[in-house]
């Protein structure tokens, strides 16, 4: 199993899946790839490229390996931030709150297809908590800096870990992390990520996810398409979601 390959594959089923919702307004949903082909782009660049394409929603598409080479380890995470951290141009009025609905939305709907939930898992520290399917990880400042500043958003919270949620923290766009599956794992492999139909099963299952917590509808006409800017409101825009294969 080569994951950039399932990523890129499970992006495209995520896209078309997505495509064929609108918004409560019964405009289009528009997905945006950040890469279509294996170039290799900064995470800043990544999110930016988000910004720049007017995005509501930035996906950052994965499947795990256990790094312990622990061949048990199994199921679904979503990777969100530990931040209330709101920046002044933010996407939506509390980016916390939204990246955490979004996650166990995801969860609720890759259970249903069979995946689980993968082990609750923390850090003496605080560094590292993954309960529930959901993970927030911080930097932890070096015992030798003075000023731990560096390491912390405006509002004085630990920087979060992973570059893709950290940015889109800083950008104002909610950026999130699926992981789906893992490739070390022989069951999730051979149940999941074996055939097309696999990935396009679990892809389906976290548009599902994503669309319930934004109450889109199932497209029943060709929309028009919307051009206006997104702007910081009460009720986020909708017309736009970028969808972030990495591979």
């Amino acid at each position: 199993y080569i994951e950039r390959d399932l990523n890129f594959r499970i992006a495209g089923f995520l896209k078309a899946k997505l495509e064929t919702y609108t918004t409560r307004n019964g405009d289009p949903i528009r997905v945006k790839f950040t890469r279509t082909s294996d170039n290799d782009l900064t995470l800043e660049q990544r999110v930016a490229r988000g910004v720049s394409k007017n995005s509501n929603l930035l996906i950052s598409i994965h499947n795990n390996a256990a790094a312990d080479k622990n061949p048990n380890r199994r199921g679904s995470m979503v990777l969100v931030t530990n931040a209330h951290y709101q920046a002044p141009e933010a996407k939506h009025v509390n980016l916390y709150l939204l990246e955490n609905a979004l996650a166990e939305s995801i969860l609720i709907e890759l259970q249903k297809v069979g995946l689980s939930l993968s082990d609750d898992v923390s850090k003496p520290d605080g560094s590292f908590i993954c309960k529930n399917g959901i993970l927030r990880r911080i930097i932890l400042p070096p015992e030798e800096a003075e000023d731990s500043s560096a390491w912390k958003y405006q509002t004085g919270a630990p920087l979060d870990y992973y570059g893709i949620v950290r940015e889109g923290v800083l950008a104002g766009l909610p950026s999130i992390i699926i992981e789906y599956a893992y490739i070390s794992n022989q069951q999730d492999a051979e149940q999941f990520l074996s055939s097309d139909a696999q990935l396009k099963r679990i892809a389906e299952a976290s548009a599902q996810g994503i669309a319930s917590v934004y109450s889109f509808l199932p497209r029943q006409t060709e929309a028009k398409s919307l051009e206006a800017p997104v702007t910081r409101s009460a009720e986020p825009r909708q017309n736009g979601l970028t969808l972030f294969p990495v591979w």
